[in-house]
């Protein structure tokens, strides 16, 4: 990612559990990108559709990384280059499988919905990802007909109260992938999210890594 002083896989020493290490450079942690995202993720636990955080390190005078729950199917950028090479079109079930796996991840950020019966809560804050994209989007093999996609990635994201306070503004972060920007960029919205997974589904079903 280019938000990042390096992606890397890992294992436990104890368990010999596979992780990914994100390091963050010196920038990162001096202008809060890397706090930012670090607490976006300790708001977004548990969602069985989000990238789970493990643990993080933010002292600047070690190496700042943190640790995150490796998704052993890789993501969809590279499952588009292995079908555009085969020359077959990805199942139309599977592309409906990332729609909804996505959608709810989405869900989950703006309302804090987790599960269907939940209630909007008056009291969340809100979390735009604005860097949708199929490198964005991991699968995991779950046992049924389609692997569960994964939304990670959220060092492009921005809350609403971070808007509100001027800790961030909503403006497009220009390390975000250009070709997947809503039509209002710079300005963005909670509609600017499910713009871009709707590129990310078309790219699915033309086999694009860019639209």
């Amino acid at each position: 990612g280019a938000l990042n002083g390096g992606i890397f896989i890992v294992k436990s020493k104890s368990s010999g559990k596979l992780y990914i290490e994100k390091r963050f450079t010196s920038r990162d942690v001096r202008e809060l990108h890397a706090k930012r995202e670090v607490a976006y993720l300790r708001q977004l636990r548990g969602h069985p559709n989000i990238a789970q955080l493990k643990a993080f390190e933010l002292d600047p005078r070690d190496t700042p990384r943190m640790y995150m729950e490796f998704y052993e199917l890789g993501a969809l950028d590279t499952l588009i280059d292995r079908y555009e090479n085969k020359q077959v079109y990805l199942p139309e079930g599977f592309l409906w499988r990332v729609l909804l796996d996505v959608a709810k991840a989405l869900r989950f950020c703006v309302y804090g919905i987790h599960k269907e019966d939940d209630k909007v809560d008056p009291d969340w804050d809100s979390i735009l990802h604005r860097d949708i994209k199929p490198g964005n989007i991991f699968l995991t093999d779950t046992g049924g007909l389609y692997p569960r996609s994964v939304l990670g990635d959220f060092g492009c994201g921005i809350s609403m109260s971070d808007i509100t306070t001027g800790l961030a503004k909503n403006e497009q972060v220009s390390r975000q992938a250009r070709a997947f920007s809503p039509p209002e960029c710079p300005k963005y919205d909670r509609r600017s999210d499910v713009y871009q997974l709707g590129l990310v589904i078309h790219c699915l079903a033309r086999l694009l890594r860019v639209p």
